[in-house]
C-alpha cells in the first residue's frame, strides 16, 4: 500500500513482479478473488487514478517478448454460464467532454518483416439449438454534421493481385439461404436518398475488371429473377431512364451490346 504524497511529489509506486530466471521458467503472478460455493464470486477492480490538469494515465497489458519463438498470448476471456448465460465482454471508450471527441478504438493486427500478418477475425459463436448470435457494425449518428462513415478495403499488393473482399449469406442446408441488401436509406424532406455505385477499378495498361450481376443456376426449381428498374416519381416530374451504354473505344470500335433470350432444351426459349 502506498501513502499518498504532498503537496507538490507525486504518490509512491506499487511493483508486483516475479523474479527473474536464467534457464527455468520465471513464476506465475495472479490477481483474483475467491470462489463462492453458494453466492456471487466477487469483482476485480483496475483502474487509474484521475487527473485535473494534466491527460489521463493508462492500462498497458502487455504479453511476453520471446527472441526465439513466438510472442506471449494475451486472452480476454467472459465467465462460463453451465445453466444460464455467459459473461458479456464489453469494450468501449467513454464519452468526450464539451470540447473535444470521444477516444478512438482500433483493431489491428501487428506488421511482419518477411511473413504474413497475422489474422483479425470478428465474428459471434455457433449456436447448437438456438440461433447464431448477431454482429452489428455501424457508425455513430451527428446532429450538426455528416454522419461518419464505414470503409471495408481490401490490402494492396506491390508484386501480386490485391486482396479480395468477399460478402456472403448464411448457408441454409434445409432451407433458403440469407439474403443480401445493399441499399441507401431514405433521404429526408429536402434531401436525395443515397446513391449506390457497382464500379470496377480503372487499369493502367491492363483490361478493367467485369462487372457481373446474375442470380444463380437451379438443378430442380427455377433460377432467380434479375431486375434493373428506375424508380417511380409521384409528382409532376417525369420517371427516370434505364441506360445502357457500352464503351467507347479510342482507337478502335466501340463495345457491342447483346441483349438475348436464352436456349430452352425442352420448351421455348
Amino acid at each position: 500500500v502506498s501513502s499518498n504524497t504532498g503537496a507538490s511529489g507525486s504518490s509512491g509506486k506499487l511493483s508486483f513482479s516475479t523474479g527473474s530466471t536464467r534457464r527455468g521458467n520465471s513464476g506465475i503472478l495472479t490477481f483474483g478473488s475467491g470462489a463462492a460455493t453458494e453466492g456471487r464470486g466477487n469483482n476485480v477492480f483496475i483502474s487509474v487514478g484521475t487527473g485535473t490538469s494534466a491527460l489521463g494515465r493508462s492500462i498497458l497489458a502487455l504479453p511476453g517478448r520471446a527472441v526465439a519463438l513466438s510472442g506471449g498470448l494475451l486472452s480476454v476471456s467472459a465467465g462460463e454460464g453451465t445453466v444460464t448465460s455467459s459473461g458479456s465482454i464489453t469494450v468501449k471508450v467513454t464519452n468526450g467532454g464539451v470540447g473535444g471527441s470521444s477516444g478512438r478504438l482500433t483493431f489491428s493486427t501487428g506488421s511482419s518483416m518477411a511473413g504474413n500478418s497475422g489474422r483479425l477475425t470478428l465474428g459471434t459463436g455457433t449456436a447448437s439449438g438456438g440461433h447464431g448470435g448477431t454482429m452489428g457494425i455501424e457508425a455513430g449518428s451527428g446532429s450538426s454534421g455528416s454522419a461518419a462513415h464505414i470503409r471495408i478495403d481490401s490490402g494492396q499488393s506491390a508484386v501480386s493481385s490485391g486482396g479480395f473482399t468477399n460478402i456472403a449469406s448464411g448457408e441454409g442446408s434445409s432451407v433458403s439461404s440469407g439474403a443480401v441488401t445493399v441499399k441507401g436509406c431514405n433521404s429526408g424532406v429536402q434531401g436525395s436518398s443515397g446513391r449506390l455505385t457497382f464500379s470496377s477499378g480503372s487499369s493502367q495498361s491492363g483490361n478493367i475488371g467485369a462487372v457481373l450481376i446474375s442470380a444463380g443456376a437451379a438443378s430442380s426449381g427455377q433460377a432467380g429473377l434479375v431486375c434493373i428498374s428506375a424508380g417511380s416519381s409521384s409528382d409532376t416530374e417525369s420517371g427516370l431512364s434505364v441506360h445502357l451504354c457500352t464503351g467507347r473505344g479510342i482507337l478502335t470500335s466501340g463495345g457491342a451490346l447483346f441483349l438475348e433470350g436464352s436456349e430452352g432444351t425442352c420448351s421455348s426459349s
